[in-house]
């Protein structure tokens, strides 16, 4: 006779990490972008057998380089995620319902955008996460 283990459960799953951009451009193709900075945030959500959903919240205080000028800023995102966690390999996709993007001079804009996440665990609290998002900021004028 063949079972699968077979289990459901509240997942709680704090992050903190790095954010970094290897190159970048706006949409219109107009000036280099690259940022660095720290991430923190957490998933909260429902777990049964593979499968997960629920809810993601971040917030991201970056050093952000346009062109030749420098500004720190602060990104907050909202969104939802659905994905598979296996024993060692997790994958998520995710939808950001309300992103934030405040820079340091008063510039605000707001907007939505989409997420990949992977992960691979090396400890039963520690993982190794590589995710790529694409946020679209509705009233940002440069791109």
């Amino acid at each position: 006779m063949y079972s699968l283990k077979s289990y459901s459960g509240l997942l709680l799953e704090p992050y903190l990490g790095l954010d970094f951009s290897l190159s970048g451009e706006t949409s219109r193709g107009s000036s280099d972008v690259s940022w660095f900075g720290l991430e923190y945030g957490a998933r909260i959500g429902y777990v049964w057998n593979i499968f997960m959903v629920g809810v993601d919240i971040d917030k991201k205080d970056m050093d952000v380089t346009y062109g030749s000028s420098d500004a720190e800023t602060e990104i907050s995102n909202r969104g939802v995620f659905a994905g598979w966690m296996w024993p060692d390999w997790t994958l998520r996709l995710k939808y950001y319902f309300n992103a934030d993007w405040r820079i340091d001079g008063g510039s605000s804009y707001s907007g939505t955008g989409f997420g990949l996440d992977g992960a691979y665990r090396i400890s039963p609290h520690f993982s190794i996460n590589l995710e790529l998002t694409r946020l679209v900021y509705n009233d940002y004028p440069y791109g």
